[in-house]
């Protein structure tokens, strides 16, 4: 949210050394409406939402919420209603190897669309407050499993002055879990972060009430030690939101806060707060800083002394000067830190290296435009201060709250840089720009690529990783088909594979194994996998020949069903009802699965009455193949011969 917008008329003469900057790709910018008075700042997404090698840009704005392909075209516009709010999430919270946009309205709506911008069956979902949308606000949601049953809950915040708010956590059905709602005074201001803290093998929620910061585990219980009020209470949290980084090496994640002052015009501080995971401040801090903060804090080893570094932004409204604060882990700022900034800087500020020196550059935005020509500022320096040749760059549009996002769109090999703008007067005008900036693309060098580090925005720095394919890959073959595994990267920051079959794309899955049963008897296939990230996918494995066996279940036999689960969730058995259109085969089974892929229990149709053309009714007794009683948690049902997952069944305890 902007507080201030101001114009300002610039010199060209005075810019004339710097006024050539970096080439745009072909296609942009991209033209679009906007028609709001809203912003879209710091959440467009520049991620793979499909198949193909290339990044997508998704913006949210108003009541539409749209992707452009590397090229500036549009694939799809979906109407999101009720003022969807410009900062998504993007999570695969199906289980579907693909990534879903996570999205909230002004007014209490929570969004979950796939890649093609349809709404997940069950929502948007309402959630809201009576509280008029002038004095309401709704944070980011994220997605994250916390209770480790294989499927990720929705993590979101609220905030009125006026009515009860709370800090909510639903699963994928919609349904509150654990000890939520949890009640927060008068509500969260930001984006909640997800990680460890205490390092006890369960993650914790990291929210930001207006007055007080929480550590709250997954029951929703408040841990010892919180809640804290920034700088003895005199301040609060507004506008910003925690980041978790291990500052110590100690295996602990240090809460990083940014708190602004209720009224710096009388001395009362603002600045930065580090917190240990049990509520202490650590040593070195806080640190001061004059005025307000709601810049995003960044975290990053900008000097590559292989400790992290600390990066904030500040605004004043009276004033143009040195806004931008870069501290060591210990506290002790950077030497000339704060640096000069030419306008208020809101972030989020993002740290990588574009140049050829070994340390990290900084790109972040500016409150100014100028007015004769409505050009903006993305700004650019050094971890020391120093302006970096090629900037600032002057998109069109205003910048505020929008300093970029980086990765390789177009898949060129080359580091672009996404902005997103708008036009500042009549706000009927969004723009999107993509510049080159003609340094190889490496993973490893970026550090902090957009708001709340990426774009599952759980706020948790993670050193950079290389984009490193699965390990282990191996296959098997039996009477069912090729069975096929393979490890997790050890850098655990993928979240689907995409298996491969003689060069074709055979399945996308989170998990990490497969059954091929679409194969045919006697017969040589060749098998590889690639890890899906955010922003691309690994190399492939090495391939792997297998020749198959006999297969007993003839896959080319075309079989159609209609399913269903009764009742659903189950505590000791559930009837599965199949409705069938063709007659299956003698040898036809049922199988059942757990979240991760794995069999479960095995149903054989041969030993079901009358396995054909008509309805067929088996009970599950909830228990697996050595007749023990399964935990609870979501499992999948289908047809061996059924490549299509045809039904799903919640076993609860008893």
């Amino acid at each position: 949210m902007k507080k201030y917008i101001f114009f300002i008329i610039i010199s060209f003469f005075y810019y004339s050394e710097i006024i050539a900057e970096y080439q745009q790709l072909a296609g942009f910018p991209f033209v679009g409406d906007l028609n709001t008075p809203f912003s879209a700042h710091n959440g467009p997404g520049v991620v793979n939402i499909n198949d193909d090698p290339y990044l997508e840009i998704v913006v949210s704005v108003y009541n539409y919420t749209f992707t452009v392909d590397y090229t500036g075209e549009l694939l799809w516009s979906a109407y999101t209603p009720r003022e969807a709010q410009p900062t998504m999430s993007f999570a695969d919270v199906n289980n579907d190897g693909y990534l879903e946009i996570l999205q909230v309205s002004r007014t209490g709506l929570i969004y979950i669309l796939d890649r093609f911008g349809n709404n997940l069956d069950g929502w948007p979902k309402y959630y809201g407050s009576p509280a008029p949308f002038y004095s309401y606000m709704i944070t980011t949601p994220v997605a994250y499993d916390l209770n480790g049953d294989g499927w990720k809950e929705i993590i979101w915040g609220d905030f009125s002055w006026n009515y009860q708010s709370y800090l909510y956590t639903v699963n994928i059905e919609g349904e509150h879990v654990g000890g939520f709602p949890f009640p927060v005074e008068p509500g969260i201001t930001g984006t909640p972060a997800i990680g460890d803290v205490n390092n006890d093998g369960s993650v914790e929620i990291v929210c930001m009430g207006y007055y007080d910061l929480y550590v709250i585990n997954k029951d929703g219980d408040v841990l010892y030690g919180w809640p804290k009020q920034p700088f003895s209470g005199d301040a609060n949290f507004d506008l910003t939101s925690p980041v978790l980084a291990d500052l110590t090496g100690d295996g602990f994640l240090e809460i990083i806060v940014a708190a602004s002052s209720n009224d710096f015009m009388s001395g009362i501080p603002s600045g930065l707060i580090v917190y240990t995971y049990d509520g202490e401040i650590l040593d070195g801090w806080p640190q001061n800083a004059e005025d307000i903060m709601y810049c995003p804090v960044t975290i990053a080893d900008l000097d590559n002394d292989n400790s992290l570094d600390i990066i904030c932004g500040r605004e004043d409204i009276y004033s143009i000067g040195n806004f931008v604060y870069v501290f060591h882990n210990d506290g002790q700022p950077f030497p000339g830190s704060p640096y000069y900034s030419f306008g208020d800087v809101h972030g989020p500020i993002i740290a990588g290296n574009i140049n050829s020196t070994p340390e990290k550059e900084l790109i972040f935005d500016s409150s100014l435009a100028e007015a004769s020509n409505i050009r903006g500022f993305i700004q650019g320096i050094n971890c020391y201060g120093d302006s970096l040749v090629g900037f600032p760059l002057r998109p069109k549009g205003f910048t505020s709250s929008n300093s970029g996002i980086f990765g390789d769109l177009n898949c060129d090999g080359n580091l672009d840089i996404t902005i997103v703008t708008e036009e500042p007067v009549n706000m009927d005008t969004l723009w999107i720009h993509v510049y080159d900036l003609e340094v190889p693309y490496d993973p490893l060098q970026i550090e902090w690529k957009t708001y709340q580090y990426d774009f599952q925005r759980l706020g948790q720095y993670h050193p950079p990783f290389s984009f490193d394919p699965p390990l282990d890959f191996s296959a098997s073959v039996d009477s069912h088909g090729v069975n096929l595994s393979w490890e997790q990267p050890a850098n655990e920051q993928n979240y689907a594979y995409s298996l491969f079959r003689d060069d074709e794309l055979l399945v996308r899955t989170p998990y990490t194994n497969y059954c091929d049963s679409l194969v045919q008897s006697y017969t040589t296939y060749e098998y590889f996998v690639k890890s899906v990230y955010e922003q691309g996918f690994s190399p492939p494995t090495d391939i792997i020949e297998v020749t198959t066996n006999s297969i007993s279940v003839d896959p080319e036999m075309p079989v159609a069903v209609i399913s269903s689960a009764y009742p659903n969730p189950f505590s000791t058995s559930t009837m599965l009802s199949f409705s069938l259109t063709t007659n299956l085969h003698e040898l036809s089974q049922i199988n059942i699965y757990n979240v991760k892929g794995q069999l479960v229990r095995t149903l054989l149709f041969s030993s079901f009455p009358n396995p054909c053309l008509g309805m067929i009714e088996v009970v599950w007794d909830g228990k697996d193949m050595n007749g023990r009683d399964v935990k609870s948690g979501m499992y999948f049902y289908k047809l061996s011969n059924n490549k299509e997952e045809i039904g799903k069944v919640l076993k609860l305890d008893d």
